[in-house]
């Protein structure tokens, strides 16, 4: 497991209020997966194919996709040894309100600072 980049989430919001959205569609669809999977040291996500899938399907493979990716987070920070920041439903919410590349990247940011790989695992303990 690799850290991923740190950035910081409200540039993020500005630099996508600046460019109309498409740097929150980049990095929805390449920068967070990339992350993501260095994170999990997984090869779970393919931005080119979910973009790709989510155009042919006229959004409805995306929503399946943005699922995926809040519930990745998720397992980032708990192999991180942190605390998840908020829930996968709540981290899906966001996408729908303009926050979602915000907030993924404090999540990430929170794994990234604050964890070690492979960290006491958090979930493993107060899951039970």
């Amino acid at each position: 497991m690799q850290r991923g980049e740190t950035r910081h989430p409200i540039q993020m919001l500005w630099l996508s209020v600046l460019t109309c959205c498409l740097y929150a569609v980049w990095f929805v669809f390449f920068a967070l997966p990339r992350d993501i999977n260095r994170g999990l040291g997984l090869e779970e996500f393919d931005g080119r194919r979910e973009l790709l899938l989510t155009v042919l399907t006229c959004g409805v493979w995306g929503l399946w996709y943005w699922w995926r990716l809040c519930e990745a987070l998720v397992q980032v920070q708990r192999a991180w040894g942190v605390p998840p920041v908020m829930r996968s439903p709540v981290m899906f919410y966001t996408l729908f309100v303009g926050m979602g590349p915000s907030a993924a990247q404090w999540a990430l940011n929170n794994a990234w600072e604050n964890g070690t790989p492979g960290g006491f695992g958090y979930g493993s303990y107060y899951d039970l």
